[in-house]
């Protein structure tokens, strides 16, 4: 049985330059769904960022 490859991110590689800082939660999830090439992102919230998922 044949299987389509997915292809994901994990949150902490989401940024344009690493000069530039970790973007907040909504632009990463942008970021991601602009690039078109992401089948899903890779995130297990930190205790303070449970609430924004």
């Amino acid at each position: 049985m044949a299987k389509d490859l997915q292809f994901g991110i994990q949150t902490n590689g989401i940024r344009h330059r690493e000069a530039d800082g970790m973007p907040d939660i909504d632009t990463r999830f942008a970021m991601v769904r602009d690039a078109g090439v992401f089948d899903y992102v890779d995130k297990t919230p930190e205790p303070h960022e449970r609430e924004e998922f």
